[in-house]
């Protein structure tokens, strides 16, 4: 079992605080509907006296909205979900047409057809509770410090929820009350606030709970660092809307461009503090750089000094199966292979010495390649995060990806070559993109059907922290200081040091270091550039044919996607659905989707 299993489990925590497992259970099942237009019903809220004057049956209370907060996208026990913004982003293509992220990016997304349950933020009934637990706790006669910490914990929950809702579809409702059974009808089909009102009112929850936070908390929650970090990411998005977006609907959408200073120093000033507060380093524990980037995903959030905050996973309360949907065709798995890199990806990881990852395409297919020449001198961070042709040590394996091996000319891809080269890779290695995800899988043991897994997810870490303030340091015009924030993570990952930066350097450190972890598409989204990327484009992937005499690749490109990736330019504002606007007249849809 992981180490400090006993505290990262939620259902564990509490009961060793003393809290009935039969209230938990019954708790979760009284879960709140999220269909309501704004959810003012009571459904799932125990309102007795008792609750609210023990501090074990609040904590249940607390702990409910942690779980509903939905912070790595864990639906069922497809863990593919997890990979969806990634999926979006073009930085990956999943194996089956049918699994629904894959689906996603190519379809088209109309008010009629919005984004799935899985992908949007329609969570107005978590929002509800952590309102409720606001108002219920300062209602309260329980100890004065629990619940001022409590309440600024739930504050920040409900300031997520309402970050993950403006990111995507722009000015949405600020809610901070629970409404009332009998509330009057205007209260009940509330408006939309604009999105710059959004993005202030995180700025200013985040701010006011920064000094109650404690700077270290129980593992798993909400603390001081959790706060500036949110700040620093949301502020950036800020910025970078106000510097690329446009103003519409009065507002609604889009923030002032001349406001977007304003953004970028609260981004960078909310990043220096956390960075100089010297409560997290960047992990640095192993001297090989590729074996410590990938160590750091797995080593446990209680005991890893880069993570701010995450999703705890033990494998026994709370298990997902990632990294069995990831490991490579070879092992004994049940069902593998399904997250497929996009070489568009692995092209923007330049080599060891400095030069650009990107090979002229014609020079690729012109010539034959060692797996050595073409992957295995790439950045430390491709090497830890990207499974490619020939590497080993996988569960005691070395992973193979080629559809076919040539002896003296005769084209084989069956059976093997002096008994230890396979003439072709597995049907589910050759048949896509020609690399998996490697990030956060686990490869310490095979894995069945029936074996969760406990890999933790990463919510906030600091090598994205310095990443928001390279990036908030460069548009303020202080270039020394961006510099010296991406050289910080190029020296953990054994790269050359950059003399210069500018913006497209920014972006593709960003890419680089933040790789199968979320953020691209919100990334190509606020930078404004997502149109271009993606609309239209087919993925390519990697097809390879091993010369047996040579020892080296004959490389092709194909197509791992079945249809092009739609990116229209109303995609910067996701539709609201007319199933959801339809039930509030107050919630206008966004431009674009009539």
């Amino acid at each position: 079992m992981k180490k400090g299993t006993e505290i990262k489990s939620v259902m564990w925590d509490l009961r060793k605080r003393g809290v009935a497992l039969t209230f938990i259970i019954l708790l979760l099942m009284l879960k709140i509907s999220a269909c309501d237009v704004v959810d003012k019903s009571p459904r799932g809220l125990i309102t007795d006296d008792a609750v609210w004057s023990d501090q074990n049956l609040a904590e249940a209370y607390i702990m409910d909205v942690y779980n509903q907060s939905n912070f790595s996208n864990e639906v069922g026990v497809q863990s593919f979900h997890q990979l969806t913004a990634s999926v979006m982003a073009g930085e990956i293509t999943l194996f089956a047409p049918w699994q629904n992220p894959r689906g996603l990016a190519e379809r088209l997304i109309t008010t009629e057809n919005p984004l799935p349950g899985f992908m949007n933020e329609f969570r107005w009934g978590n929002i509800r509770r952590a309102n409720t637990i606001i108002e219920q706790l300062a209602a309260s006669d329980l100890n004065p410090e629990f619940v001022n910490l409590r309440t600024a914990e739930v504050r920040f929950l409900r300031a997520y929820q309402h970050f993950r809702l403006v990111k995507r579809y722009g000015g949405m409702p600020i809610l901070t009350r629970a409404l009332p059974l009998n509330a009057p009808t205007e209260e009940i089909m509330v408006a939309r606030n604009t999105e710059q009102e959004v993005y202030d009112f995180i700025a200013a929850e985040m701010d006011d709970i920064i000094s109650i936070l404690p700077d270290i908390n129980d593992v798993g929650r909400v603390n001081k660092g959790t706060a500036l970090a949110l700040k620093s990411r949301a502020m950036l998005y800020a910025a970078s809307i106000a510097q690329y977006g446009d103003i519409k609907m009065d507002g609604l959408l889009g923030i002032p461009s001349g406001d977007a200073q304003q953004y970028w120093q609260a981004s960078y000033d909310a990043s220096t503090e956390l960075i100089n507060s010297g409560v997290y380093q960047l992990y640095n524990e192993n001297p090989d750089p590729v074996q410590n980037f990938h160590d750091l995903f797995h080593v446990p959030i209680g005991d890893n000094s880069e993570v701010i905050f995450g999703e705890i996973f033990d494998g026994s309360n709370k298990g997902h199966r990632f990294s069995e949907m990831g490991l490579p065709e070879g092992p004994a798995l049940t069902w593998n292979s399904n997250f497929n890199v996009a070489y568009e990806m692995i092209e923007l990881f330049d080599f060891v010495d400095g030069s650009s990852g990107i090979i002229p395409r014609e020079e690729i297919t012109s010539r034959e390649w060692s797996s050595e020449e073409f992957f295995g001198q790439r950045d430390p961070r491709f090497r830890a995060s990207v499974y490619y042709p020939e590497i080993d040590n996988i569960v005691g394996e070395t992973i193979y990806f080629h559809s076919a091996t040539l002896v003296e000319g005769e084209r084989l891809t069956g059976g093997t070559i002096e008994g230890v080269w396979p003439a072709a890779a597995g049907p589910r290695n050759r048949n896509r993109s020609g690399a998996h995800v490697r990030k956060r899988v686990d490869e310490t043991q095979a894995y069945t059907e029936s074996t969760p897994q406990s890999t933790d997810y990463f919510v906030f870490r600091l090598g994205e922290i310095y990443l928001n303030l390279a990036e908030a340091a460069f548009y303020l015009g202080r270039t020394s200081e961006a510099q010296d924030a991406l050289n910080e993570l190029r020296n953990r990952a054994g790269m050359p040091q950059y003399s210069s930066v500018d913006r497209d350097i920014i972006r593709n450190e960003r890419a680089v270091e933040l790789a199968f972890e979320n953020h691209r598409l919100w990334d190509l989204r606020r930078w404004r550039i997502a149109e271009e990327v993606l609309d239209g484009y087919r993925m390519q992937g990697l097809d390879y044919v091993y010369n047996w005499d040579t020892g080296k690749y004959q490389i092709s490109f194909k197509n791992p996607e079945g249809v092009a990736r739609r990116f229209p330019p109303e995609y910067y504002y996701y539709p609201l659905g007319i199933n959801f606007t339809s039930q509030n007249p107050n919630m206008v849809e966004n431009p674009g989707y009539d």
